[in-house]
Parts: structure tokens; C-alpha cells; sequence
């Protein structure tokens, strides 16, 4: 997989997106059946939500993914809460998110660096978590968070350095995606532990959660996996629209 050219192909899903799809479809319209009744007394909030995080990718058969180091990132967006009682809600979140992983190849004969750089991808990512309160207070909730994302590669590049020990020169290219990079789709599942707490007419919250890809970014069709996962540390806040806390 070429990972470095400078223009973009086209993008073309592979055929089991859409089993995933329809199966997600089917979740939802479950949901939505046991849901809406509750609904209607459930409680309503919505706020942002800022963090950071380590990411990586599992890789197999790839270039420059053999064995990958961690890339800092961050992430920022909204999320909303539906509380259903004092044991479950639900979390939706859309997300900026960014990603990636540490690239580094050395070339063993000379001891010189080929490359030394960050692949960074950044998405736009939609998740749906279940909430289960470990404790449930009037100023305090202690949760478990476990549910999908769905990802959408907006951006990619590949900088760095390359060149001889010493004699480096800097490099930046755009990724490739479809059948000659990246898939820009991805999906996965994310589990964590947070808190929550009233400040009064806002909640403050806190999470950390690690999030595993399912999906083989490697849209390229020679052979090899990637998948993406990563440790995030996030925090924000929200106050209630709807329902007495």
C-alpha cells in the first residue's frame, strides 16, 4: 500500500459495510421500539466535551506499520445525555477526533533513519454509549460507558523526516484513500469509566475510555490489516433541557 502519493482516489466501500450497516439498522430500530417510551420522561442534557489521547494501530503485512509507536491527539465536540432512571442513560457524541500512529524504518546495514514520522488521520466520528451508574447520588454519578463509534476519515497526512543520521530533510504528504490507501470508513467499540458531578445549574464530567477498531482501514487491495485503537482522557460539561435532576 502506497500510503504516500499526493493525490486522491476514489473512495469505494467494500462489501461487508453493508452488512454492518444493516445490522446497525436493526439495533437502532430496536432501540427505538423498547426506547421511546421512556423518552418522554426521560431527562435531557447536552453539552461539550475536550480531551487528549494515545493512539496506535494493529498492524499486519503493511508498510511502515510492522510495529508502530504511539501519537498524541486530541478530540473535541458535543455530546448529550438521556437519563432513563437512576441506573442507565445514553450518551451520544460527535466528535473531532484525531488519530494515528508513529512511523519509524531503519535502514539496519548503514544505522541510518529511512523515515521518521507521524501518520495523522483525523475524523469525524458519531458514538453511541450505554451508561450504567455504578453510583447514583443528587451530586454525584460513578459510570461504566460501553458502546460504538462510527468514523469518517476527513483528513490524512504523513510528515517527518527522512535521510541520513544528521543530514535529515522534513517531509509532508497527503494520504491516499479507497483502493490505493485508506479506507476512509471506520468502526469500533469504545469502553471507559467516568464521572459526573453538580456544580449547581451545570455538570461537570470526566471519562477515560479505550476505544478498539473493529474495521481494517487498509483499503488497499494488497494484503495486510490496520486497525485503529487508542487510550483518551476526556472531560467537559452539560446542564439538563429537559427533566428534574
Amino acid at each position: 500500500m502506497d500510503i504516500r502519493k499526493n493525490t486522491q482516489s476514489h473512495c469505494g466501500y467494500p462489501q461487508r459495510l453493508s452488512s454492518i450497516i444493516r445490522a446497525s439498522t436493526y439495533l437502532i430500530i430496536w432501540g427505538l421500539c423498547i426506547g421511546i417510551p421512556a423518552m418522554a420522561k426521560a431527562q435531557f442534557a447536552i453539552g461539550p466535551k475536550f480531551g487528549a489521547g494515545l493512539t496506535a494501530v494493529q498492524g499486519e503485512g503493511v508498510e511502515l506499520a510492522d510495529a508502530p509507536g504511539v501519537l498524541f491527539g486530541w478530540q473535541w465536540g458535543v455530546m448529550a445525555q438521556k437519563n432513563f432512571n437512576k441506573r442507565w442513560a445514553v450518551q451520544p457524541e460527535l466528535l473531532y477526533i484525531r488519530k494515528g500512529y508513529e512511523a519509524i524504518e531503519q535502514d539496519i546495514a548503514f544505522g541510518t533513519f529511512i523515515f521518521d514520522g507521524d501518520i495523522v488521520t483525523d475524523y469525524v466520528e458519531l458514538s453511541l454509549g450505554a451508561k450504567f451508574f455504578l453510583i447514583s447520588k443528587n451530586d454525584t454519578d460513578l459510570y461504566l460507558l460501553l458502546g460504538p463509534y462510527f468514523g469518517y476519515l476527513a483528513r490524512g497526512r504523513f510528515q517527518g523526516e527522512e535521510g541520513l543520521a544528521g543530514l535529515t530533510s522534513p517531509f509532508n504528504f497527503e494520504l491516499t484513500f479507497g483502493s490505493e490507501g485508506l479506507d476512509r470508513f471506520d468502526f469500533g467499540f469504545n469502553s471507559g469509566i467516568g464521572g459526573q458531578f453538580d456544580l449547581g445549574k451545570v455538570w461537570f464530567f470526566a471519562e477515560a475510555r479505550y476505544g478498539q477498531g473493529l474495521w481494517n482501514i487498509n483499503g488497499s487491495a494488497l494484503e495486510g490489516s490496520l486497525k485503529n485503537y487508542g487510550f483518551h482522557a476526556t472531560f467537559g460539561w452539560f446542564i439538563y433541557l429537559s427533566g428534574d435532576r
